[in-house]
């Protein structure tokens, strides 16, 4: 079918000076052509969408892993609405609601709105939902910066999700006010967004990293489908054009630097890294395939390609009792090489996840192999600390020191009053300041791993790292805190904030660990990085 091309109502329009004369005619309509041709365009592609609606009842009848879960869900969703509600996150030092940046547009509820919906919490889902249409639209009127990236995947990202579950129009309608806010952010010389964008007068700031740039095409290619308007597929396209072409040119073997410059060029000097920064930029080369119903190869051949570089150029063997495989990060020398820096981020432990998903799809089965090495990495991570919770980075000494950066190599750190051999780790080192904020890679990992292998010790893991959230993080006025030094058996509240990505990935992923593979299954559904599912057209 080909791609209509329409301007919705209210859509900022401009001419970015990346987008040419003639893609600026198609992409937009007059004000004439505006009125009712388009609502009625509209209406018929929501129409035609209808019929992709979900079509599983939410659950209502537990197991007794999954009413763990529902109640650690409850648990959190009662300290935010008690003290945060509509707000972007709860702050566990005042327990009261706060802003993520300095545009308080209500995080948490938004990103929390499926997992509720999946997790049968209907009351709880229909008072957001009203929040969305009386209150939603007043809060992006209203002045201040927030994160592109972010508020993509969280907010843009739950509400199509929270549309496709429950078809309630107005969601929809939400999402699309909200994108042609964000899509000012398109409006630069490159048409490479900057990190931060208000959304009222739409002026950028700060400079992007990767994984800012590579991770908005999913939220905007799926709400170019749902509403046949090809402005947001073309403005996210346009950035892995631009991705793709560098690294045919400069990058060959499909690994890229992190930072991009104010031109909206990759920085060669930054380092390289599935962890901070870098991370979901491979995790949407993939997902992107599979979301085109594996018909943009283009997309296929670029994850085929970093990954086996990533496997050749960022995978070591740790010394130490475990035998443990770490993917570490490469930073560059003055002399133009890089070197492998022996330190395991908590971010990177999506990866084992992402490989299990392309082997799934067809990748080849060392891809599996490796996934599963690096699985046992990311629990070891939690199960040999005391707290039995992972550190967001642990340092390791690698088998072969050659090209190795000393700077994070755990062999020189155990003199160091910095960092903590910890009494149970055997394997790694982390650094005495340490915390854990609830993250969900590993358990997201976890989930993935157990539907492709159905090996019950994924599970088992999964229940020991649920124990310890539930242990070390539950804050007892309701809700759950980050915690510092997660060496010690007892660590301490960070009293930071209730992340929204605990009620709308960690606590998800968990339940869905504990669930049949036909609820959001993985041969029908792509997750975007914030754990919202979109479901994967047929073509």
């Amino acid at each position: 079918m080909a791609w209509a091309i329409f301007c919705l109502v209210g859509l900022h329009l401009f001419n970015p000076g990346w987008l040419s004369e003639s893609n600026l005619y198609e992409a937009t309509l007059t004000e004439h052509d505006q009125n009712p041709s388009l609502r009625n365009h509209l209406n018929k592609c929501y129409t035609r969408n209808r019929t992709k609606f979900y079509s599983k009842s939410p659950s209502i009848e537990y197991s007794g892993d999954q009413k763990r879960v529902v109640e650690a869900v409850v648990w959190a969703w009662s300290g935010y609405k008690k003290y945060a509600f509509g707000h972007d996150v709860l702050d566990t030092a005042t327990m009261k609601g706060v802003a993520w940046l300095n545009h308080d547009i209500g995080l948490t509820l938004i990103d929390s709105l499926d997992t509720m919906f999946l997790l049968g919490m209907t009351n709880e889902f229909q008072e957001s939902l009203l929040w969305v249409r009386e209150v939603f639209p007043e809060k992006l009127q209203k002045g201040g910066v927030v994160s592109v990236f972010e508020t993509t995947i969280r907010v843009l990202g739950g509400l199509l999700s929270a549309y496709h579950l429950s078809g309630e129009r107005h969601v929809l309608d939400a999402a699309v006010t909200l994108a042609d806010s964000l899509s000012q952010s398109f409006n630069t010389l490159s048409g490479i967004p900057l990190s931060l964008i208000n959304l009222t007068d739409g002026v950028g700031h700060e400079q992007s990293t990767l994984a800012q740039i590579g991770t908005l095409q999913l939220e905007f290619k799926y709400l170019a489908q749902l509403t046949c308007n090809n402005n947001y597929r073309v403005y996210v396209e346009h950035i892995m054009n631009s991705l793709l072409q560098e690294m045919t040119q400069y990058y060959p073997d499909g690994l890229l630097p992190i930072q991009i410059s104010d031109e909206g060029r990759i920085d060669s000097t930054s380092i390289i890294s599935f962890g901070a920064n870098g991370d979901s930029y491979y995790e949407y080369l993939l997902k992107q395939w599979i979301f085109s119903d594996k018909k943009d190869d283009k997309y296929k051949l670029a994850y085929e390609m970093a990954i086996k570089s990533m496997k050749e150029k960022m995978v070591r063997k740790a010394v130490g009792l475990s035998n443990l495989t770490i993917l570490g990060d490469l930073s560059l020398n003055k002399d133009g090489t890089r070197s492998f820096e022996a330190k395991m981020q908590h971010l990177a432990c999506f990866v084992p996840g992402m490989l299990a998903l392309g082997f799934f799809h067809g990748m080849p089965i060392w891809h599996l192999e490796l996934a599963k090495e690096l699985m046992q990495t990311c629990f070891v991570m939690y199960d040999e600390m005391e707290s039995g919770l992972a550190a967001d980075e642990a340092y390791f000494q690698v088998e072969n020191e050659k090209n190795v950066s000393p700077k994070h190599n755990a062999r020189l750190k155990h003199n160091n009053p910095n960092y903590s051999p910890n009494y149970n780790a055997k394997d790694f080192l982390v650094p005495t300041q340490n915390e854990n904020i609830l993250r969900p890679e590993a358990v997201e990992s976890l989930m993935i791993l157990y539907r492709v292998t159905h090996d019950e010790m994924y599970r088992s893991w999964g229940r020991k790292i649920l124990d310890a959230f539930e242990l070390g993080c539950q804050i007892p006025e309701g809700g759950f805190s980050g915690v510092m030094e997660v060496h010690l058996k007892n660590p301490y509240h960070n009293d930071k904030v209730m992340e929204s990505f605990f009620i709308a990935e960690t606590l998800k992923y968990l339940f869905l660990l504990f669930s049949d593979d036909d609820i959001l299954p993985l041969d029908e559904y792509v997750f975007n990085t914030e754990a919202h599912p979109f479901p994967i057209f047929r073509h």
